[in-house]
C-alpha cells in the first residue's frame, strides 16, 4: 500500500496559486509587450527582471551565502549564455 499523502499547508497553496497566476497572465502580458516593444527588448526585460527577482529572493533567504565565489563567475556566465540567452534567442 502507498503511504497516505500529507495535506498541503497554506503557504504551499499560496505559492502554487501565485505560480499558476503568473503562468496564466504571462501570455497576455507577452502579447501586449510585443505590440509596444521589439522582441529583443522583451528578451532583455525578461532576463533583467527574472535575474533581479531571483537574486532578491536568494539574498532574502540565504544572505551573503547566495553570492557565488569570484572563481565561479566565469563558469556561471558561460552557463547562463547557454542556458538562458541562447535559449531565448
Amino acid at each position: 500500500l502507498l503511504p497516505r499523502p500529507r495535506a498541503m499547508d497554506a503557504a504551499t497553496r499560496r505559492l502554487l496559486l501565485a505560480v499558476q497566476l503568473c503562468f496564466g497572465v504571462f501570455p497576455v502580458v507577452g502579447k501586449v509587450a510585443l505590440r509596444a516593444f521589439e522582441p529583443r527588448a522583451v528578451l532583455v526585460w525578461r532576463l533583467a527582471a527574472g535575474s533581479a527577482v531571483l537574486l532578491a529572493l536568494a539574498a532574502w533567504r540565504h544572505g551573503r551565502a547566495a553570492l557565488p565565489a569570484r572563481a565561479e563567475l566565469a563558469r556561471l556566465f558561460g552557463l547562463s549564455l547557454l542556458g538562458v540567452i541562447v535559449n531565448q534567442l
